[in-house]
């Protein structure tokens, strides 16, 4: 603990000083991903001795360098493993509660995530549950310009976010076409740096750049070269090697199609767009590239083609349900044993058509069976896949991996129809402010107790107590039913087999339940202890 001496002002009515304090912290306990430690500014103001006001301020202690050689956090050696975001959520829109923020970000967290791109000005709650759990934020401005208006935001945004250790570098704009290779592109970035400099000087700048690997007007004066999809990176780092570089947005491979049947990247034509896999094993290789944010980590409203009214370019759909795609990134980027074959086994009346198996792991070898013979035992390449094919024919896939001598198994079977409905609230326990929300997920089972991953049933739900549903959803990408289900009838159809409640929290303490129930199935009833 450190504490200020206190400074005499005397400040006139509508008048603004500014006031620079000095403490010394002798040990301090920094912030990193692995420890986000956190400690508080309490900034008091008094008169004649009777405190006015009082204002506490988070922060963590931790030093970052972007250099030509990478990003170090504290004098370590880091490699961004991150997302490019929107902010919108299944049920709610824009106007997420600040606890589903925390839960967002718990997720990016579990698929060995460490960092995370803001597309516009997000909020804070966001950037605290980041200061938090320890994740990068690459804070960005959606104007790019010298307007006052501009100006004005990034100044805005920049005195708001300063204080966050999460955030570890700023962003003047994204894909700037117009004027990114131009004298008045330079121009711009040159004046929009200078105002970060001067507001911020413990970080650097950036720009999402998708001229590939040019060397013309923003990037001649950007402090770290942002690449946005396409370049040959080792290409441009030998000419310029003292500039750092930073993948500002990475290819996320959307799905062939909308059914999530078959795995992203597998199935993809990649000479239409990129991989995953592709910029993955770029950035890994080279010590020198910093990583970067893949586009997306959840699927977003916009930039859609109809029918689909959500893009298709998470890792995780509108709902926060991952995609297979998901477990490429958690096989390589968590300390986790991942195990993961797709597609379903739910393919009845397709008997003898050949399907193409695949598989995400980090496991140093996988044998695959259909019931009980072996289509044969492959090693996985680092930062790769597997694929098998094979014949349809009802059963189950199992998989046998081996990982450092850990023995994984995976079993996918062919289900039954459905027959009971399952729920599974995120938290068990609700505060009761009013403002407090969480998650609960639905899926159904057969009668042996098997998830049917294919099932399309309307689910209808009911809530008693002091709480209300903020909104509905099942990231199907082309559903156009009410998310906010204004008629007050709370329903939705399982998409894959899931679907999706918001709960917002009441002021009174006890029990909320939720009953869940759909034509021919055994309902289920949630209880959420509110206190």
């Amino acid at each position: 603990m450190a504490t200020f001496n206190a400074i005499q002002v005397n400040l006139p009515r509508s008048g603004a000083m500014r006031i620079q304090q000095e403490v010394k912290v002798a040990h301090p306990h920094l912030w990193s991903l692995e420890d986000p430690y956190l400690h508080k500014i309490v900034s008091v103001i008094r008169k004649d001795g009777r405190e006015l006001d009082r204002y506490t301020t988070r922060f963590g202690i931790r030093t970052v360098e972007a250099r030509p050689d990478g990003l170090f956090i504290n004098g370590k050696h880091v490699k961004v493993k991150g997302f490019s975001n929107h902010q919108d959520h299944a049920g709610v829109g824009i106007a997420v509660p600040d606890a589903i923020h925390y839960q967002r970000i718990q997720w990016i967290k579990e698929i060995g995530g460490n960092g995370y791109r803001c597309h516009h000005a997000n909020s804070t709650a966001l950037l605290d549950a980041c200061d938090e759990l320890g994740v990068l934020v690459m804070a960005e401005t959606r104007q790019f310009g010298t307007s006052p208006a501009a100006l004005e935001e990034w100044k805005a945004l920049i005195a708001r976010d300063r204080n966050h250790p999460s955030v570890f570098m700023w962003c003047v704009g994204n894909e700037e076409n117009v004027v990114h290779q131009t004298d008045r592109g330079r121009r711009i970035a040159l004046e929009m740096v200078e105002v970060q400099r001067e507001m911020d000087p413990s970080r650097t700048v950036t720009h999402g750049d998708n001229s590939g690997d040019s060397y013309e007007g923003i990037s001649t004066v950007i402090p770290v070269r942002g690449f946005n999809y396409n370049g040959d990176y080792a290409k441009y780092k030998k000419e310029h090697p003292e500039q750092p570089q930073i993948g500002t947005e990475m290819p996320n491979a959307p799905p062939t199609g909308y059914k999530y049947f078959v795995a992203d990247d597998v199935n993809l034509n990649t000479e239409n767009w990129p991989t995953a896999e592709a910029w993955w094993q770029v950035a890994d290789k080279q010590a020198w590239f910093m990583g970067g944010f893949a586009w997306t980590a959840f699927d977003y409203r916009g930039e859609a083609q109809w029918p689909y009214v959500v893009s298709h370019f998470g890792a995780m759909d509108l709902c926060g349900f991952p995609k297979d795609r998901y477990y490429y990134y958690q096989s390589w980027w968590s300390d986790q044993d991942v195990l993961h074959v797709f597609p379903h086994w739910n393919w009845r009346g397709r008997e003898g058509q050949k399907v193409k198996v695949g598989c995400y792991s980090n496991a140093d070898t996988v044998e695959l069976f259909l019931n009980g013979t072996s289509l044969g035992k492959k090693a996985m390449p680092h930062n790769g896949h597997l694929e098998w094919i094979t014949d349809f024919q009802p059963g189950v896939l199992k998989a046998i991996a081996f990982r450092k001598g850990r023995k994984m198994e995976k079993f996918i079977e062919t289900t039954d129809a459905p027959y009971q409905i399952v729920g599974t609230p995120l938290r068990t326990r609700i505060a009761a402010d009013g403002q407090d929300a969480l998650i609960v997920n639905f899926t159904v089972k057969d009668r042996k107790g098997r998830e049917v991953p294919d099932a399309s049933n309307l689910i209808r739900f009911k809530l008693t107590g002091d709480g209300s549903i903020l909104g509905v959803g099942n990231g199907n990408m082309e559903c156009l039913e009410d998310e906010r289900c204004l008629n007050g009838d709370y329903q939705r159809k399982l998409f894959n087999g899931k679907c999706q409640i918001i709960v917002q929290a009441g002021k009174s303490a006890g029990n909320i339940e939720i009953e869940a129930t759909g034509d021919g199935l055994q309902k289920v009833v949630c209880v959420i202890a509110q206190q």
